[in-house]
C-alpha cells in the first residue's frame, strides 16, 4: 500500500516543487493585502489539480493494466489513491497555514482559534472536490473529471457572485446565525468524511467492474 502511495509522490515531485514556488510567490503578494484566506483556498484547488495529474499519468502510461498483473487487489489501488490524496491535502494545508499565519504575523495581526478554524475550511472543500473528481475519473476518464472539477468549483462561485450582486440582503441575514467558525469546521469535516466514504465505495465498485 505504501509503495502505491510513494509511486504517486515520485510522479509528482516536480509538480510539488512548482506548487511550493508558486505558493511562496503568492504568499509574498498577499502578505501586503487584507485577504487572509485566499492563499489557503488557492492551495486547496492546486492540490486537487496535482491529484488529477497523478491520474493523468496513470491513464497515459496505462498504469491500471500494469497494476492488474501485480499481486494487488483493485480495491487496494483505489484506497491507496485516496490515502495519497489525504496525505497530499495534509501537507498542503500545513504549508498554507504556515504561510498564512506568517503573513498575518508580518502584518501585525493577531490570530485566534477561530482564525485557524476558518483557514481549515479550505482543505475540507478541497476534499469534497476529490470525493467528486475521483469516482468521475475512474468511471469516465481524467479529461471528463477535469470538467467535473470545473463544474464543482465554477458553478458555486458563479452563484455566489450572482447572489452578492442581486441578493445582498440574504448574506446580511446569515450574519445573524449564531455559529462559531470552529463549529462550522466540525460540521463541514463530518460531512466531508461521509462524502469521502461514499466516494471511495463508488470508486471501488467502478474499479472492480472496469475492463482493463
Amino acid at each position: 500500500m505504501m509503495g502505491l502511495i510513494w509511486k504517486d509522490f515520485l510522479v509528482i515531485k516536480k509538480t510539488l516543487l512548482y506548487m511550493l514556488v508558486v505558493a511562496i510567490l503568492f504568499g509574498g503578494v498577499y502578505t501586503s493585502m487584507d485577504s487572509n484566506y485566499f492563499l489557503t483556498f488557492f492551495l486547496s484547488i492546486m492540490t486537487v489539480s496535482i491529484l488529477l495529474s497523478t491520474l493523468s499519468y496513470d491513464e497515459f502510461y496505462h498504469w491500471d493494466r500494469y497494476a492488474a498483473t501485480l499481486p494487488v487487489s483493485r480495491p487496494k489501488l483505489v484506497i491507496a489513491k485516496y490515502l495519497g490524496s489525504y496525505i497530499l491535502f495534509f501537507i498542503g494545508a500545513v504549508f498554507a497555514a504556515w504561510l498564512q499565519l506568517g503573513a498575518m504575523y508580518f502584518r501585525g495581526e493577531s490570530f485566534t482559534v477561530d482564525t485557524v478554524a476558518t483557514m481549515a475550511i479550505a482543505p475540507a472543500i478541497g476534499l469534497i472536490g476529490t470525493a467528486v473528481v475521483l469516482p468521475c475519473s475512474y468511471r469516465f476518464g481524467v479529461q471528463k473529471s477535469r470538467l467535473a472539477m470545473l463544474v464543482f468549483y465554477g458553478v458555486p462561485s458563479l452563484l455566489l457572485v450572482l447572489a452578492l450582486r442581486f441578493m445582498p440582503d440574504a448574506f446580511a441575514r446569515l450574519e445573524q446565525v449564531q455559529m462559531m467558525p470552529w463549529q462550522m469546521v466540525v460540521g463541514l469535516y463530518a460531512v466531508t468524511a461521509v462524502l469521502q466514504g461514499v466516494s471511495m465505495l463508488i470508486s471501488v465498485r467502478v474499479m472492480e467492474g472496469k475492463e482493463l
